[in-house]
């Protein structure tokens, strides 16, 4: 068993995606950075909630989504937003070992 840590962005210009692996009763971990296909609206200090995960009809893809709601835009935090988005990430495992992983808002 594993768990994932999903961290959006950090400043007005960053929409990139990290994603932290976690593996259940062991000290290492594993990051990835991701460039999401779509791209959403820049902003900080929203909040993002997991969803239940998505059955992709194969054993080989794992589909995660996430809610991001709110935040500021840029110029301070007068620039409010009540805009929701859904995150979507994708991992695809290949027969060969490796792993395919996708972002989209």
């Amino acid at each position: 068993n594993s768990k994932t840590l999903v961290s959006t962005g950090g400043f007005t210009d960053d929409d990139g995606v990290t994603v932290i692996g976690i593996k259940s009763g062991e000290q290492t971990w594993g990051w990835t950075r991701l460039t999401p296909i779509v791209r959403s609206s820049l902003v900080y200090g929203a909040s993002l909630t997991a969803l239940p995960p998505v059955d992709s009809g194969s054993k080989n893809v794992t589909i995660a989504k996430a809610v991001r709601f709110g935040g500021f835009e840029g110029g301070g935090y007068s620039n409010e937003t009540d805009a929701v988005w859904l995150l979507t990430i994708r991992d695809e495992d290949h027969e060969d070992g490796s792993l395919s992983q996708t972002a989209s808002w």
